[in-house]
């Protein structure tokens, strides 16, 4: 059994009890707002039957991303009730004294979904759903959630060990009785009992490119992103030509002959909020299998790279990129590890999705990873609308290379959720070797500049 939380505004407001904020959320919290959600419900003795029953659980594993920066949320609340009070003083602007200050920590994981999960539990209270499904926020009132009890397992990176080095809250045989008793009592909750988890290092799934080579814009006329085929036609053909004058022959950077080859990114500011949608540099990802020798020849290419000839668009001339260069041309951005992708650009498909063959766009988009070496998705969000903030859907791109290939072609943003973290640049579909099909790990920190 699996209680899967996903923070639905990816920031979480739950203070630790000191400056920082609590991660991974203890299991007592995640009790404690089942609780409550039972309670308001009216969910009557059922309910409380099923909660009694999930104390004796004992503690369980948890999956969670990593913790971002604590940095300090500042809000002006109206004062609270007055002990014994007037009706007409539950409007706020009628109690008496200023609004006072209030500080709340808060951070961005890099995966916003959170699992509890019980490997051993096969079968559990039929009311248990219904309690976890009406859970609304884990922690402060700001930290909305989704729930639900899932019955398939993932891989945890925290489990219950006597000789871990944290300790984290976890519901025991009797926590429901105080939890109620504090409530009639108007008190605040007594701690819950304490168990220590150790960490898990997570196996990570590579995608088929590693290292990426960095360019940024140094001067030229602003490239949207929705031009990426264009854009990427053009470098693809300027490192050729470099190539070509340094008497090298690499099928890894034209592509012409079977194995594996580079691909050509566009590294856009898109999906950040206020971002401007215009290609700020370009990427050259390295296939992983390419042998020492091989990726020497494609660096010195790389460096002798001084101009592009994006047609439509002018000249555009390319620069080196600092240690201060925007998060949007480090490849940290593109490459993870994490278990949360969104695309920026769009998946074109090789077929059309159709329900008469059972060939979902779900379905094929999961295809599409195993076919690149990467696990299965858990989830697949796919639609013509994207994911991700100021990007362009998926009508908007070109989306073909030549005249002679089809007119009709369809392609789809997604949103995919893995079991375990993958490390990038993730890139599916039929032309993510010019940069079509380029995904972004969800919960990047900052705003892309």
């Amino acid at each position: 059994m699996r209680i899967e939380v996903e923070f639905l505004t990816g920031t979480v407001y739950a203070s630790d009890g000191m400056d920082g904020t609590e991660w991974p959320p203890h299991p007592a919290r995640l009790f404690s707002a089942m609780v409550s959600a039972a309670k308001e419900a009216d969910m009557g003795d059922t309910a409380d039957e099923a909660l009694r029953w999930l104390e004796h659980q004992g503690p369980p594993e948890i999956r969670a991303g990593e913790a971002a920066e604590t940095h300090s949320v500042t809000r002006f609340v109206p004062p609270n009730y007055p002990r014994f009070r007037n009706p007409y003083h539950l409007l706020p602007w009628l109690r008496r004294g200023a609004p006072q200050k209030r500080t709340f920590p808060a951070q961005t994981p890099s995966d916003p979904m959170v699992s509890f999960q019980w490997s051993t539990i096969k079968s559990y209270p039929e009311i248990l759903p219904q309690i976890v499904r009406r859970v609304g926020r884990l922690g402060h009132s700001a930290s909305l959630v989704r729930a639900n009890v899932e019955n398939n397992l993932v891989e945890p990176t925290w489990v219950p060990d006597p000789q871990g080095p944290m300790a984290l809250g976890v519901p025991t045989p009797g926590r429901l009785k105080d939890l109620e008793d504090c409530y009639s009592r108007c008190q605040r909750p007594v701690p819950p009992a304490f168990h220590r988890y150790r960490y898990v290092t997570p196996i990570v799934a590579e995608s088929s490119h590693g290292d990426m080579v960095v360019i940024r814009q140094a001067a030229g006329l602003p490239i949207p992103v929705e031009a990426t085929l264009t854009f990427t036609e053009a470098l693809r053909s300027a490192l050729i030509h470099v190539a070509d004058e340094q008497g090298l022959q690499l099928p890894e950077i034209h592509g012409h002959q079977d194995g594996p080859h580079c691909a050509y990114l566009p590294l856009a500011f898109s999906g950040w909020q206020h971002a401007s949608g215009f290609i700020m540099g370009a990427a050259i990802a390295l296939p992983r299998v390419s042998g020492a020798a091989v990726r020497q020849r494609i660096y010195r290419v790389c460096a002798g790279l001084n101009h592009l000839a994006v047609p439509a668009f002018g000249c555009w001339q390319p620069g080196p990129v600092g240690a201060d260069a925007p998060l949007t041309l480090q490849p940290s951005t593109w490459v993870g590890p994490a278990t949360a992708w969104a695309t920026l650009t769009p998946i074109v498909l090789k077929h059309r999705p159709s329900t008469k063959f059972q060939r979902p766009l779900e379905q094929m988009i999961g295809d599409y990873c195993v076919a690149v070496g990467l696990p299965k998705p858990t989830e697949v969000r796919a639609g013509r609308y994207p994911f991700l903030p100021n990007v362009p859907p998926a009508y908007d791109f070109r989306l073909r290379r030549k005249a002679a290939e089809p007119e009709e072609r369809f392609a789809a943003h997604a949103l995919l959720h893995f079991s375990q973290p993958v490390k990038g640049p993730v890139l599916l579909g039929k032309l993510r070797h010019f940069g079509l099909g380029l995904l972004r790990p969800i919960g990047a920190v900052g705003n892309g500049r």
